[in-house]
């Protein structure tokens, strides 16, 4: 793979990785503050609607995520910014137009209906809030795409972070002022009017290279290629979204809550997987529509192979001190610890699996992505179902598991044999038996001194990484990786 192409990728990955983690920083620390404010009950009718809220948002975003990436690349690199601009102009007009659709039919349904999602009335008004919050929330995700696929990745950043440390400062606000319990709700939404502020302002600059030009539209290649694209988007957040509905219904708003917070934790694992991801959809693109394929295939190999290198001691942190973690949301929160071990699962399967959807997608695969999806996602209900009833929070995380298992396996296959492209052709044996061993010896260390265990995990995972795994072409992404990181801190810039 030429040397460009990996600093490319590192660069790229710097960028998203700094905004990946102070939107997840930012993320967490909500959750955790409405947990602490709110506490079981209230945190869990507060998840229940958020879940509501993300189902309904997928379904409005239309599938634009992959439609930017797929068609605005391609667009500007064939001279053609009038489709690019009307296929911009689309992509605001139809997702909030449902958007407002959407919201209208919450304030108009009977209210009844909504209690009936957390067996409690007490659930109506936190649906009702956090779904004003729609159009806001909305208008930042689209922008964020188009940023993605223009690679500014710090427009993106910029925007993702925004979102949630503007929601935290506003629910610090109304805590200080004696707001309690439903009133808190309003911060989600506060934060999110703000944020599409500064989405409009970086859409302006987005829109600038092409506003001169005439709108084109090419509806029916757009609308073909979003159909299969929403089922997958609408499939996937159903199938990691209902356990929390499923919890309040059957169960309690409590468990929903405790669940909810574990699941937040679990999370934070795949925080390495989502940046690299991110950072290797455009030069995927267009490595794929340049039918450059060798090279494509060993820079999916190598993003893969980095996916879980940077995955594993995250999970191992989760195992060895997950109940700690979980105990500053509150002490009651410390009962989910059991469905965190069983969701740990999940980040190590999407970077053993590696980005496989993504490329799916590329090669015009979206129906049978959207069929992998719609099995997962049967599969996940049908399994809260049955499970939920029985084992509450145990049941759902082991339904969460099974059915992205499934998906994670099906996508990796289904990419193997249409083009020959995997992820295990590197010694992807070697890093996992070493957490395994490591991580059993930390909890073994941690009885007798915390800070040990993690001198354990951390020191023996460096030591041996560096010394057996990491070859030639590894150590200079990292060095580019790690160099594009001081840059962004030293300098700290704001716009590109």
């Amino acid at each position: 793979m030429p040397q460009t192409l990996s600093r490319k990728v590192a660069k790229n990955s710097a960028i998203n990785l700094t905004g990946v983690i102070i939107t997840r920083a930012g993320r967490f620390l909500f959750f955790l503050l409405m947990a602490r404010l709110l506490g079981p009950q209230d945190f869990g009718f507060f998840s229940i609607a958020f879940s509501l809220l993300l189902i309904s948002q997928t379904f409005c975003e239309s599938g634009f995520y992959s439609i930017f990436q797929r068609f605005i690349p391609v667009y500007l690199a064939g001279g053609e910014p009038g489709k690019a601009k009307g296929l911009i102009t689309f992509a605001l007009e139809l997702p909030l137009t449902l958007s407002l659709v959407m919201v209208a039919a919450v304030c108009f349904v009977p209210h009844t209906w909504l209690a009936t999602l957390g067996s409690n009335p007490k659930i109506t008004p936190y649906i009702i809030i956090l779904f004003i919050a729609s159009p806001f929330y909305l208008l930042c995700e689209l922008v964020s795409y188009l940023a993605m696929s223009r690679n500014r990745f710090v427009y993106k950043s910029i925007i993702y972070s925004s979102r949630f440390v503007l929601a935290t400062m506003a629910a610090l606000g109304l805590s200080y002022w004696g707001f309690k319990a439903q009133s808190l709700a309003w911060a989600f939404t506060l934060g999110a009017l703000a944020a599409s502020i500064l989405a409009l302002i970086f859409l302006f600059r987005l829109r600038a290279d092409i506003f001169g030009s005439r709108r084109q539209y090419e509806t029916r290649s757009w609308l073909k290629f979003m159909f299969p694209v929403l089922v997958v988007a609408v499939m996937a957040v159903l199938a990691g979204q209902m356990d929390r509905i499923f919890l309040g219904m059957m169960r309690s708003a409590a468990e929903a809550g405790i669940y909810n917070a574990a699941a937040k934790v679990v999370s934070q694992g795949n925080i390495i997987y989502a940046t690299l991801a991110q950072a290797f959809v455009p030069l995927m693109s267009e490595l794929f529509h340049a039918r450059r394929l060798d090279e494509l295939k060993e820079l999916y190999n190598r993003v893969s192979w980095w996916c879980l290198l940077l995955c594993l001691p995250l999970q191992m942190v989760l195992v060895v001190f997950g109940r700690e973690i979980l105990s500053i949301f509150g002490h009651q929160f410390q009962a989910g610890y059991g469905a965190l071990l069983i969701m740990t699962a999940y980040p190590l399967l999407l970077a053993l699996a590696g980005p496989a959807g993504y490329l799916l997608r590329m090669a015009n695969r979206q129906q049978t992505e959207a069929l992998i999806f719609t099995v997962s996602a049967a599969l996940s209900i049908g399994l809260n179902f049955l499970l939920i009833p029985r084992w509450g929070m145990l049941g759902a995380a082991l339904a969460f598991a099974a059915s992205a298992s499934v998906m994670a396996v099906w996508n990796a296959l289904q990419l193997y044999f249409y083009s020959g492209i995997h992820s295990l052709s590197k010694g992807f044996l070697g890093p996992i038996i070493l957490s395994m061993a490591l991580t059993t010896l930390a909890v073994e260390l941690k009885t007798w001194s915390a800070p040990g265990a993690l001198v354990v995990l951390f020191g023996g995972y460096l030591a041996c990484l560096f010394r057996f795994f990491l070859d030639g072409e590894d150590k200079k992404i990292l060095a580019s990786f790690s160099g594009k990181l001081k840059r962004l801190v030293y300098a700290a810039p704001i716009l590109p």
